[in-house]
């Protein structure tokens, strides 16, 4: 897709505006439906699961940037801020065979002992972790005391993606950057100590993809009617939560369990997903951190029991891609 106004701002991101599972794995494959986008990026970690369906067919994606399991000719990037547990990573690039994938060489590598010594610590369990090894993982990068927790020794790569990424801004080639967890969950702005191993926020994004803010056509804030935060004692939700029940009540639907329940890496049951009512001060907070110039409210459950108009999205896409 070929920039039309001259500029340079080609890039577009999807970012999280609660606690993570707003959408934006749907949000992010609608986007690519309707815009086509020439490339297309991941920043964050292999414990966040994106999940959506397509032509009727589900997919949950940790590592490769959504657009590219829809579209195996699209360029994918994973960028030096992500996190990747190369098994997952091989499963998915075996089901879904990108053909233009690139690693950078400083992405993060959380590996089987990873994994091992974080589920012995037994904190991950009262911060609402899932122990896979990334937090572990991020620690050893930052104490710099292993050069084996980077891409270019396990994969042998020498790729430096925000190279390409500003290639393909000099050519104005429109592109999508898709974060992973949402803005609440952010280390230095989140209820600490219920955060998440890094910054999920537009500007970090950015930077973890190693481009400028100069270059983002738009900002698109993924929110959700109900916030959501993962089992467990996982951190508070100012809007006051309530239980699955009361909203199947109050809007006369039935939600799947498909919706209620947080997945493991092996797509086991993790747990049902606490739940809550919709707070303006959390979503003032992260729109403070993300500035978004779009909302996208994906499908699921309504705000009210009226059905939700589409907005400007494309019917087709509001109809082949959703959560």
């Amino acid at each position: 897709m070929q920039s039309s106004d001259g500029g340079n701002e080609v890039i577009d991101i999807v970012c999280g505006m609660q606690y993570g599972d707003e959408g934006k794995g749907a949000s992010a494959a609608m986007l690519h439906v309707e815009n086509a986008y020439y490339w297309t990026a991941r920043t964050g970690g292999s414990q966040a699961e994106h999940r959506f369906r397509y032509r009727g067919q589900p997919y949950r994606m940790r590592v490769l940037p959504c657009a590219a399991a829809i579209d195996p000719t699209i360029k994918a990037y994973i960028t030096a801020g992500m996190v990747i547990r190369p098994d997952i990573l091989h499963d998915e690039v075996t089901k879904y065979a990108p053909q233009n994938l690139i690693i950078d060489r400083n992405a993060c590598i959380s590996r089987p002992i990873d994994k091992l010594q974080s589920q012995h610590d037994e904190n991950f369990v009262t911060r609402g972790g899932y122990g896979m090894g990334i937090s572990t993982a991020l620690c050893k990068k930052i104490r710099r005391e292993d050069r084996s927790i980077i891409a270019q020794e396990y994969y042998g790569t020498a790729n430096v993606v925000n190279d390409h990424i500003f290639n393909h801004v000099w050519h104005k080639e429109h592109g999508l950057i898709e974060a992973s967890q949402g803005a609440l969950l952010s280390l230095n702005h989140g209820d600490y100590p219920y955060v998440t191993s890094y910054d999920v926020t537009a500007p970090a994004v950015m930077a973890a993809a190693g481009v400028g803010h100069r270059y983002i056509r738009h900002i698109y804030g993924i929110v959700r009617a109900f916030p959501m935060r993962v089992a467990g004692n996982s951190g508070p939700m100012l809007g006051g939560e309530i239980d699955w029940e009361t909203i199947e009540k109050e809007k006369g639907i039935t939600i799947s369990d498909y919706r209620k329940n947080q997945t493991n890496e092996d797509n086991s049951t993790y747990g049902r997903e606490r739940i809550a009512r919709f707070s303006p001060e959390e979503f003032r907070r992260a729109v403070i951190l993300n500035t978004p110039d779009s909302m996208i409210q994906p499908g699921g459950i309504p705000a009210s029991s009226h059905p939700q108009h589409p907005g400007q999205h494309h019917p087709d896409s509001c109809r082949l891609v959703h959560g």
